[in-house]
């Protein structure tokens, strides 16, 4: 008997344990071991891609490292050249710096971030000058809105956004306000819930996040499901 053929009699008498069974049944069985199938699948190949992430981000660090540690050096040289030639031009390596990877990365998100932030202002989707009040609630039409809850938090330069939720919009009608323009209160109260993400693992084909709950003690850290943490904590998790 040819292992093919071997195969596919062992595969029949797995599927015939335990007594004849229906076409029907036979047939949801190999259904049913088939989409298992496709979804380990999927499995793998979303932690492939976490993986290969993993894997350009440490090579990203280890870039930032190398070149800090080669501008320290040339530093040093170009110190040591003037000491013992003060009247000679250094060599044009010398002079030049040698940029942080890491840095222009964090340079470059923040522009992203700043031009994001310009396109919604620039849609008219943007609230000017009106101090958003705890609990308020002002007639629209008058140009002001109820604000349900401050969602999320950002820094672009020196100046701190805070997503704001406005009550009876829909989720894309959130706008990113200036801290000036907002209540301590309402800063407060969106402190005193905010959830710190420490770090990322994978389990059984799942994404999972340690969560430092503000105010709490250590012991209180937890593992959430990613489908239980804002899209925008994610977001500022993934961007440090």
């Amino acid at each position: 008997m040819t292992e093919q053929r071997q195969r596919k009699v062992r595969s029949r008498k797995s599927i015939q344990k335990g007594g004849a069974i229906t076409v029907e049944h036979a047939r949801q069985r190999i259904y049913e071991k088939k989409v298992k199938e496709q979804l380990l699948e999927e499995a793998r190949e979303k932690r492939e891609r976490t993986r290969m992430v993993n894997v350009e981000r440490k090579m990203q660090l280890r870039a930032g490292i190398d070149a800090r540690k080669a501008e320290r050096t040339r530093k040093k040289d170009l110190h040591e050249f003037h000491k013992s030639n003060p009247d000679t031009e250094p060599p044009i390596g010398l002079h030049t710096e040698i940029i942080d990877p890491d840095v222009t990365q964090k340079k470059r998100e923040e522009e992203e971030e700043a031009d994001q932030l310009l396109a919604i202002e620039e849609s008219g989707r943007w609230f000017e000058n009106q101090r958003l009040e705890s609990n308020q609630t002002i007639d629209a039409t008058e140009g002001r809105w109820e604000v349900e809850a401050l969602l999320a938090k950002s820094k672009v330069g020196n100046v701190i956004w805070y997503l704001v939720k406005w009550a009876g919009f829909r989720d894309e009608d959130n706008t990113w306000q200036k801290r000036d323009d907002i209540s301590s209160d309402l800063i407060n109260d969106f402190e005193a819930i905010r959830v710190q993400l420490l770090k990322k693992r994978e389990q059984k084909g799942k994404i999972e996040y340690f969560a430092k709950w503000k105010g709490r003690p250590a012991g209180e850290n937890s593992w959430e499901k990613e489908a239980t943490i804002s899209r925008e904590g994610i977001l500022e998790f993934e961007a440090k």
